[in-house]
């Protein structure tokens, strides 16, 4: 299969992009902590988020798809479904706790 030009136009453009907020990155975080958590400017929702996604990778969803693929998408479903309660029913909960905690012992990313 070969690239059309339109193609390697977007794929371009992508690296360009990537390129540009590297460089904005680079020149805006003056330390780990404007990284790793905005400079402390970080809203308490968004941490959650941050510290839920950031316990997945690539294995996650190669293993959960073999799963599915063997045992069916229903086991999939049945994982996803726990998740999304354990989310829903903690989400006021740890987040709040975190950031008091961060504040508290100066930790900046949710996994220190």
């Amino acid at each position: 299969m070969q690239l059309n030009t339109i193609d390697i136009i977007v794929v371009a453009l992508f690296f360009l992009s990537m390129v540009v907020i590297g460089i904005y990155a680079y020149f805006k975080n003056k330390s780990s902590e404007d990284f790793f958590v905005a400079g402390g400017n970080l809203p308490w929702w968004l941490s959650g988020i941050s510290h839920h996604v950031s316990g997945y990778s690539g294995a996650v969803f190669v293993a959960y798809a073999a799963l599915a693929y063997t045992h069916g998408f229903s086991l999939y479903v049945w994982w996803a479904f726990a998740i999304g309660i354990a989310i829903l029913a903690t989400a006021k909960i740890f987040p709040v706790y975190w950031v008091r905690l961060r504040k508290r012992f100066q930790i900046q990313p949710p996994l220190e």
